[in-house]
């Protein structure tokens, strides 16, 4: 067997070792008794299960498998079986647990709980499950499945549920057409995935089970990559790699707006943020290219930063040093300044894996600085002094300014984007597949960038037959069709400039510019969980969840019939988004967003604050980005933050229900001409004063007397009347009524300018 069949061989053993478990909980029996042989002590039927699966749904090519996977828990020895021990961590289980588990009706029944109910307080949070679907349908129910049936009727409907998922997953197994190891990990990874993630890998003696199949299965997989080396280091065999992106906002919003460029600005935004997600995915399959693993061992990749497990071998530090270096030069040959990318590493031994010392090492003091952020091109100045060398450009980008024009208005790299959200935008095709090449072969890809050295990303709407390549990498949009899946949330404007999404905006033809990011999200990672119980498997699974958020049901949100053909998401992952949105639609979807937000983590530490800045479609998006900017800042400032930004004022998100029923309640109180534009303007001229003074409740009652004799003199109904003398006319208004009414009034007045009520 050579070396590559071999790794792939033992990546395949390991990510399939225990998929018996899911084939077992359908209620299937072993057919081919030869099969027991995995079992052990009358237990482990899950191994046996595991080698019936392969026996039945893999191609006889691939039978090899059987004996590698299964026989994790018979062998004395081996890869598969070390790496499952140590995946397993502190949740490892005596022999007796298996056996009880596998005569047991809840391991059929039980579900896995949300990552977000161990977060903090378990004692105060609300339990919300992970039913049976496939990841693409993933959301958390605070409704645990067949809760009020008895056991044998819960079981019988959950192993129906089981059988359903599995014989999903399967069908698309057996139609895959793979003619070595490495093409069927290709192919199978994405379908295993798909149909793993809400599966729970234990649940008897564990009191709330939160670590999925699939997560188990790829970390044992990971694991086993690292300890399949020969050169691995005896006292700290893994090493966890990660790196930082700078300068995101920067290369984001750095477009030129003028006359020649404004029917540009959206498509090449939205590209942009797009582009960095995929070159910080490049970025991590170069190091895993590097020390020769696969799909498994990123660990994370999102919102810029990204960790990768590999084997710590004896000369990790010079392989690390030099890919680091050629990193950072290849890099800059294609952004200069704008972008850079800052490494650290932490070597980490078996015990310290099991034994919930991830977090410690992640984030104590023993990583290792690669690179120093604040000398972070110093090792191209020593090295390569000639690339600073600057020769003015003939003719620059109108687009970007950075680069040189030498035909037409736009650079090379600027074309290569546009055409790029052309290709995310085409609704007539529904994959995009990304190759990561690290080889620079010739290749058809659709739109391709360059990268010197390191290789190139070559985008495709499908991989055939002809134009796959076992040696690279690939990322599917999506759909679970090829190598890794990754959902993206790109809006739902197709090809509209900011002026036609203004159009559909109420009232003012005005855009907002949405930035809403999650709160205190360092405190929950490293405060968030118990110390003793912080396994690689709990932080990949809250990481995985907030970045589904920001793509998948973000996504979902636009998609709404209240939000089609008006929402353009400049980007959304990790843990934020910026969105260009109607004005008049900003309110009702930051309410959605929270409301999913909260139905989703079910937990009331954690939450969201918003800023809100609106803008003429013909200003400067990035002006409007910034303004956006410092009222999410302002948001986050309020004690406890979970709050919105928005006209230099603060409002609670627990408040901003009342204020679209208020928005509503007026927008229809002048639509029926029981109160004019202009006696509402008055009264918002009078708060929007008072919130100028120091002290805004005492500048505030000097107009009172004038609102009051306003409102006895305009407003003849009474519902009305009573409602603005209730609310306004009382000497113990606070700041925060006044911000409140502030906001409903200014959204009143712009969601109304120009109709027919305009006086």
């Amino acid at each position: 067997m050579n070396q590559k069949r071999e790794r792939h061989f033992y990546t395949l053993a390991a990510l399939l070792h225990d998929i018996g478990k899911f084939y077992q909980r359908t209620g299937a029996k072993i057919q081919n008794k030869d099969n027991e042989q995995f079992t052990k002590n009358n237990g482990y039927w899950h191994a046996a299960f595991t080698a019936e699966f392969i026996d039945e749904y893999l191609d006889q090519k691939f039978i090899a498998l059987r004996t590698a996977s299964a026989d994790h828990h018979v062998a004395v020895d081996g890869i598969v079986k070390n790496a499952d021990f140590y995946a397993s961590g502190h949740d490892r289980r005596s022999e007796e647990s298996y056996q009880q588990e596998e005569t047991s009706s809840n391991y059929i029944t039980d579900r896995m709980y949300s990552i977000f109910y161990v977060l903090f307080d378990i004692k105060n949070n609300k339990p919300s499950y992970i039913n049976l679907s496939s990841q693409s349908n993933y959301f958390p129910s605070i409704q645990k499945e067949f809760a009020n049936l008895d056991i044998n009727s819960a079981k019988e409907k959950s192993k129906a549920l089981y059988k359903k998922l599995f014989d999903e997953m399967t069908t698309k197994i057996k139609n895959i057409k793979a003619s070595s190891y490495q093409e069927l990990h290709h192919y199978l990874y994405p379908i295993i995935k798909e149909y793993t993630t809400t599966i729970p890998s234990s649940t008897y003696n564990v009191d709330v089970p939160t670590v999925s199949l699939f997560d188990h299965l790829k970390l044992t997989a990971a694991i086993t990559n690292c300890l399949n080396n020969e050169n691995l280091s005896k006292e700290k065999e893994f090493l966890i790699v990660e790196y930082d992106l700078s300068g995101i906002q920067s290369f984001i919003y750095q477009i030129t707006e003028g006359n020649n460029t404004k029917p540009y600005v959206a498509r090449s935004l939205r590209t942009r943020s797009f582009y960095l997600n995929v070159l910080c995915d490049f970025i991590a399959y170069k190091i895993a290219h590097a020390f020769n693993v696969t799909y498994e061992n990123i660990l994370y990749t999102s919102g810029g930063r990204g960790q990768v497990l590999v084997p710590n071998l004896i000369n990790s530090s010079q392989i690390l040093q030099d890919l680091v270096d050629e990193i950072t030069k290849e890099i800059f040959k294609v952004h200069h300044t704008q972008i850079s990318f800052s490494f650290a590493s932490a070597e980490i031994n078996s015990e310290e894996l099991m034994n919930a010392k991830f977090k410690e090492l992640i984030y104590g003091d023993s990583r290792k600085m690669l690179t120093n952020k604040a000398q972070k091109f110093l090792p191209i100045i020593t090295k390569s002094p000639e690339l600073f060398n600057h020769t003015p450009l003939k003719k620059s980008c109108t687009l970007c300014e950075k680069h040189e024009a030498p035909k037409g208005d736009f650079c090379e790299f600027c074309n290569q984007l546009l055409k790029l959200n052309d290709v995310l935008t085409d609704d007539d095709k529904e994959v995009v597949v990304v190759e990561f090449d690290y080889e620079n072969r010739a290749n058809d890809g659709i739109v391709t960038f360059k990268f010197g050295s390191l290789g190139q990303i070559i985008f495709h709407h499908q991989i055939s037959e002809k134009s796959f390549r076992s040696n690279s990498y690939y990322l599917t949009i999506n759909k679970p069709i090829i190598g890794e899946v990754k959902y993206y949330a790109k809006g739902n404007t197709g090809g509209k400039s900011f002026e036609q999404i203004a159009s559909k905006s109420q009232g003012d033809p005005k855009l907002a510019v949405l930035k809403m990011d999650v709160d205190n999200l360092g405190w929950i990672f490293t405060k968030g969980f118990k110390e003793d119980t912080t396994t690689i498997s709990k932080v990949l699974t809250l990481s995985r969840n907030m970045d589904f958020f920001f793509t998948k049901i973000i996504r979902d949100i636009t998609n709404l019939d209240k939000f089609k053909g008006s929402v353009y998401i400049i980007y959304s992952g990790g843990d934020d988004l910026a969105i260009v949105l109607p004005a008049s639609m900003v309110l009702e979807f930051v309410y959605e967003v929270n409301q999913r937000f909260s139905e989703y983590t079910n937990n009331n530490s954690i939450h969201l604050s918003a800023g809100i800045e609106v803008f003429h479609p013909k200003s400067p998006v990035r002006f409007a980005i910034l303004r956006a900017n410092e009222e999410l800042d302002n948001a986050k400032r309020r004690e406890g933050k979970n709050a919105i930004g928005f006209l230099d004022e603060v409002i609670p998100n627990s408040k901003l229900k009342d204020c679209l029923n208020e928005v509503d309640y007026f927008i229809k109180a002048l639509k029926n001409k029981q109160i004019s534009r202009s006696a509402l303007y008055n009264i918002y001229q009078a708060i929007m004063v008072s919130l100028e003074h120091h002290d805004s409740e005492t500048a505030y009652q000097r107009y009172i007397p004038n609102i009051a004799y306003s409102i006895a003199r305009n407003i003849e109904n009474k519902e009305l009347f009573n409602k603005l003398k209730t609310d306004l006319i009382r000497s113990n208004i606070t700041i925060d009524d006044l911000q409140f009414y502030k906001i409903v009034y200014a959204y009143v007045l712009m969601s109304t300018r120009g109709g027919e009520n305009n006086e």
